[in-house]
């Protein structure tokens, strides 16, 4: 029996061993579902070399297994990779959960392979995206779903879907538009389209745990919170299709957690992640501030109960007219009373504006500006350290000895940005060496640190003159002279002179018009216009404008021209001006006189103090806008509930019960030139809602709104708490609008834009400044290189496998290629980021943060090694039978 059992043993370990089979073209084999990787052993030059490697392939695998048989078998484990440098006796590297064998250019994961070029494509792509490694795809659907999730199409869909998720408001009931239909068809029709957006999402979560694998799905807390929201409005759908007809649904207020959850909303999440981290330090001062207003309200109640009823007969009534005066709305209203009995009443005001608008606001905005520069710089530190040690990953995965070729590099980059061409690779290889003109052969790690900086160069001939570099260079010389005297009538400083005094001269034409004629309501418009010549004038003008664009666009060129966001803006100015002049001549359109100012916006661009805050409203421009969507996204969640609460609640002539006698405000039903229509601040539909947030974020008079709503509504104490929750939530965000603002203009000030000393390194090999501006060579031996990796890239495709993207990728770079026929010079430019700024500004910090980075991995993969599973089962099993073999002799 044991020497049956031996037999047996030493028959499975010859098959699994003879599994290894070398390829040229496929070098894994299968051995039951599990990728097998070909040891280094199997391509040494004794055994196989390019020549002989296909008379491998019909030997018997009994004859390569005894060459097998006393080795280490490596078999693709399950495990993570603490140190993206270990590897095994072979030179077979660990990395993101699975094992790279130098030898087959594959990483092996437990059921599915890739090639090294491929899994270093992904590595770079998830420093950033800043997606875990733990979450790195290790399966075959795991990749699919990665690929498919990370594809430029379902950014759109997801986006599309969300969005449609959200616009669902202005057709479900109370709607914003009328249908004629009948409603129960409505709402099942509502339904329905809800239930097929869900399941969209329902879709994108499904291929998240797929990429993710179920178990860190499940500890994914963004991802489990989504699946719950998913599946309770997914009954609640289905509820209504049952009832046919609709309910209170709350619920819909989440509905912009899955537009916050895409993709292209990483600047939002950005900033709510800041906020989420920032919320203690902003409690404390919220707390502050509640508590200062409560403690005045009482003060004041105590004060002024039987002076003033109207304000402060309760306590409950003093604590709601104390916040509407922190908020000014309700001053000098609220003391007049108090005022006109008790001379020193204004004391207890003065104080309590002065200790609560002027001192504890102020001290919120500076809690808010510190917490988020904290914030900001903790986040900026990971992302950083993130994004090297993605790049150590890769680097690692590509690199041989002596580091990383060219060969390589090209592999990777047709994975990872497929559609550049070769020629911008290679400036991309240039450039990454510390001395891009020189002759280079392979990148070090520390030079690989700069690959994200350089994947947004733009490449232009260095070697030519700016004659030779302009557009029309190439045209024939009986039209170049035009062009040359239009570059040099626009390039001359008479010019711009010129432009700004016309635009003078329209503003001081705007205003004697406008104190001329348009003050005089006995005349009639247009015939003013005639009388004056306005009209011709206005045209000659925009005439001018028109001719100065033109003028500007003839000297840059298409591309340098709608490169520059001034030219837009010019652009954008003088198209709607242009527009709005000739819609003038009818007369129902004589509001459109307001566009004629926007011409004198220009005169901005003229004065470089003016240019530079431009440049830095677009620097900023960003984050602004995922602020302004965070702020889009709050008001989505306060007018949802707002709808349910106060839907057709208010109406002319409403309000009797409200306090401070507001209903005087709502007495007026329209028909007469009144301000007493307070009661077009409803909530009836997703579009009022809107307009009655934005007068309650603005303030003035927004006790008016409140009042006058809460007084309608059955639970008029709870109506108040979300007008107050309401204004808090405002407050806070409006803050972190002013703290982003102000860092923009500290940094921009701290950190002038200069081009100059942009290429300072440390010994860590961090660029503290990115470099914007680089020169390269392209000497002859890389020419042809190029034209070989050209070569090796076309005949690799007509071996693969035809896929419809790959086929696209393929065309692009065709049109982009550039025929090389001498050793020539590029520069590569590339715009100012906020990245670049922070590198800057925290330059000092960059080696410490380094520093403890490197031990905290060096700590790690000393605490947890990499164990492969199968590997020590395999070697326990020899062990085994060698004692067994030992026993029975």
């Amino acid at each position: 029996a044991i020497l049956c059992l031996l037999h047996a043993m030493h028959r499975q370990t010859n098959e699994f061993c003879s599994a290894f089979v070398a390829s040229e073209r496929d070098p894994l084999l299968l051995h039951d579902g599990i990728p097998m990787a070909v040891p280094r052993f199997l391509y040494s030059d004794s055994i196989v070399t390019g020549k002989n490697r296909d008379t491998l392939q019909g030997r018997n695998r009994r004859e390569i297994s005894p060459f097998l048989n006393d080795m280490e078998i490596e078999v693709a484990g399950e495990f993570v990779a603490k140190n993206p440098s270990s590897s095994n006796a072979d030179g077979d590297l660990f990395v993101s959960g699975g094992e790279y064998s130098s030898a087959t250019n594959y990483v092996m994961y437990e059921n599915h392979s890739l090639t090294k070029w491929e899994d270093a494509a992904i590595l770079v792509r998830e420093g950033e995206d800043n997606d875990k490694f733990s979450s790195h795809p290790r399966g075959k659907w795991s990749n699919f779903a990665y690929r498919v999730l990370h594809h430029s199409s379902f950014y759109a869909l997801h986006l599309l879907t969300s969005v449609g998720l959200l616009l669902l408001v202005f057709i479900e009931n109370p709607s914003a538009f009328k249908f004629t239909s009948n409603n129960e068809n409505q709402t099942i029709i509502h339904a329905v389209l809800e239930l097929v957006l869900l399941f969209l999402l329902i879709l994108d979560l499904f291929l998240r745990c797929l990429w993710m694998t179920p178990k860190i799905f499940i500890r994914h807390r963004r991802s489990v919170f989504l699946s719950f929201i998913l599946v309770v409005m997914v009954i609640e759908a289905l509820v209504v299709i049952g009832r046919r007809e609709s309910h209170i649904r709350v619920t819909r207020a989440l509905r912009p957690v899955f537009f916050v959850d895409t993709y292209l909303m990483f600047g939002v999440r950005r900033v709510l992640r800041q906020i989420f981290l920032c919320i203690k330090p902003i409690t404390d001062v919220l707390l502050l501030l509640l508590f200062m207003i409560s403690f005045f309200a009482l003060i004041g109640f105590l004060l002024f109960r039987e002076d003033d009823p109207d304000y402060f007969s309760s306590y409950k009534k003093s604590f709601i007219s104390t916040f509407i005066l922190f908020t000014t709305a309700n001053h000098p209203d609220v003391m007049m009373e108090s005022y006109n009995r008790k001379p020193w009443s204004p004391v207890f005001y003065i104080v309590f504006l002065i200790v609560t608008l002027y001192l504890v606001q102020n001290l919120l905005l500076a809690v808010v500006y510190s917490s988020f520069s904290s914030a900001d710089e903790n986040k900026f530190k990971k992302l950083f350290l993130h994004k090297r040690e993605a790049l150590q990953r890769a680097y690692h995965l590509l690199a041989g000895p002596n580091g990383l070729e060219f060969h390589d590099f090209v592999l990777f980059m047709h994975h990872y940005q497929p559609r550049k061409p070769e020629w911008k690779v290679m400036c991309m290889f240039k450039a990454l060496h510390e001395d891009p003109l020189e002759r280079h052969l392979e990148l070090s790690l520390k030079e690989f640190y700069g690959l994200y900086e350089v994947t947004y160069f733009k490449w232009k001939k260095a070697t030519e003159t700016p004659e030779e570099r302009a557009y029309y260079s190439k045209f024939p010389k009986f039209i170049k002279w035009f062009f040359q005297g239009i570059d040099r009538l626009v390039s001359h400083k008479i010019f711009n002179v010129v432009i700004i005094v016309i635009i003078i001269s329209n503003f001081i034409f705007l205003v004697v018009y406008s104190v001329v004629t348009l003050q005089d309501l006995n005349k009639d418009l247009y015939t003013a216009f005639r009388h004056i010549g306005v009209f011709a004038v206005s045209f000659i003008f925009t005439g001018i404008y028109c001719l100065e664009i033109v003028l500007r666009f003839i000297k840059q060129g298409p591309r340098d021209f709608f490169n520059k966001y001034l030219n837009w803006f010019d652009m954008c100015v003088i198209s709607v001006s242009l527009v709005a002049l000739c819609l003038e001549v009818h007369p129902q359109l004589k509001e459109l006189l307001f566009v004629r100012p926007l011409k004198i916006i220009r005169l901005l661009r003229h004065k470089k103090r003016y240019r530079n805050m431009i440049k830095t409203m677009i620097l900023l421009f960003p984050r602004l806008l995922s602020v302004f969507l965070l702020i889009v996204v709050v008001y989505y969640f306060f007018a949802i509930i707002g709808m349910e609460a106060f839907n057709h609640t208010v109406k002319p002539g409403c309000c009797g019960k409200a306090w401070y006698n507001v209903s005087d405000y709502y007495s007026s039903d329209g028909n007469e030139t009144s301000i007493d229509v307070y009661w077009l601040n409803n909530f009836d539909n997703i579009l009022r809602s809107y307009v009655t947030l934005f007068e309650l974020m603005v303030v003035n008079n927004w006790y008016i709104i409140m009042e006058g709503l809460s007084s309608e509504a059955k639970y008029q104490w709870l109506a108040r708490v979300y007008f107050l929750s309401f204004f808090i939530v405002t407050l806070v965000t409006l803050n972190v609008v002013v703290s982003f603002i102000v860092e923009a203009f500290v940094l921009n000030i701290a950190v002038p834009d200069k081009k100059t000393a942009a290429t300072q390194t440390t010994q860590e090999g961090v660029q503290h400044k990115k470099r914007r501006v680089t020169t390269i060579k392209l000497l002859q031996e890389d020419i042809n290189k190029l034209k070989y990796e050209i070569t090796y890239l076309e005949e690799r495709a007509k071996r693969s496998k035809f896929k419809l993207s790959a086929a696209f990728n393929r065309f692009i770079r065709y049109l982009m290629r550039v025929q090389f026929t001498a050793e020539e010079e590029y520069t590569g430019k590339r715009k100012r980021t906020i990245e670049d700024i922070h590198l800057l500004l925290y330059k000092s910090e960059l080696s410490g943060w380094i520093r403890e980075h490197r031990e905290e991995q060096e700590g790690s993969s000393v605490s947890s090694a990499p164990v492969n599973k199968v590997s020590l089962r395999i070697q326990a099993w020899k062990e085994l039978k060698n004692f067994l073999y030992y026993f029975v002799e």
